[in-house]
């Protein structure tokens, strides 16, 4: 019998299997430009870096199958907790983190939190504001969680110093790059976040100079990789000319895959590219 492939796609799509599997190959890449290869840091790093993405994105699912919400309500007798009282646990327990754990769990406990603060789960009885909900802040989070994960963290699990400057090349080469990249999903949202009265750089300058701002920054990108991480340069504008081509492709009425697949996509072959030409 003759069975969709509608509810499978749907399904990897809301799954974000595919984040996990990106944040992999982020991962890789990174061991690679260091010279390194994947079995360096081990299978379990491995595991823990792909179920830590797909939970981050999925953090509202999670918190809702294993019944979180309902037992921080019980426990709290149904009060929410204000910022007053969040914020100084979790600085508290961000410093048991540091001073307890080596500088890798640190550094994923870091991003981590960054990560949970920006998509927070709606269904927890805490009121205060989400670092989402911060104007302007949203894009510089993503770039900042993703260019660490592709960067500085695998130099941690290394054990390697992190004062190298191909390190801080690499950090700031994909910091930019996903800086580029993430401005058009603000454009695929934007009638969703201001719905939210979420203010995003698409809301206060509009989808052109978006774009814009997008494209400079790729060229920028380009730049730093070619006269900074001396990658090859044919290379580096083929990556330009096809990610400028989806960046000025992108409206709000562009279909899921436009973006899950072929932006997101872009993200896995910008990996490679600088894995093949490790240094």
């Amino acid at each position: 019998m003759w069975i969709s492939k509608k509810p499978y796609r749907d399904y990897l799509f809301k799954s974000q299997i595919l984040i996990g599997l990106i944040g992999c190959i982020m991962l890789f890449s990174g061991v690679k430009s260091l010279g390194y290869n994947w079995f360096d840091i081990g299978g379990f790093n491995w595991v823990l870096v792909f179920c830590a993405c797909v939970f981050i994105y999925r953090i509202d699912w999670f918190m809702h199958k294993l019944a979180v919400d309902k037992c921080i309500n019980l426990l709290i007798s149904g009060k929410p907790i204000e910022g007053s009282v969040f914020y100084p646990c979790l600085l508290l327990l961000y410093a048991l983190v540091m001073l307890t754990f080596a500088l890798p769990v640190q550094l994923l406990f870091h991003l981590g939190t960054i990560a949970v603060l920006y998509h927070f789960p709606a269904s927890l009885p805490f009121q205060f504001r989400t670092w989402r909900r911060i104007p302007y802040l949203k894009v510089f989070l993503i770039a900042y969680v993703w260019a660490m994960l592709g960067s500085y963290y695998p130099a941690a699990l290394l054990g390697l110093p992190l004062d190298k400057a191909d390190i801080f090349t690499h950090f700031l080469c994909w910091f930019v790059y996903i800086l580029a990249i993430t401005l058009p999903f603000d454009i695929r949202d934007i009638h969703s976040d201001q719905s939210q009265n979420l203010w995003t750089i698409t809301r206060a300058v509009g989808a052109g100079y978006t774009k814009l701002i997008a494209v400079l920054l790729l060229v920028v990108f380009t730049a730093i990789a070619y006269f900074v991480g001396a990658y090859p340069l044919g290379g580096l504008l083929a990556l330009l000319l096809i990610n400028v081509g989806l960046v000025l492709g992108v409206n709000d009425q562009r279909p899921v895959y436009y973006f899950k697949v072929l932006m997101d996509g872009m993200v896995v072959v910008t990996a490679l590219f600088f894995a093949s030409y490790s240094h």
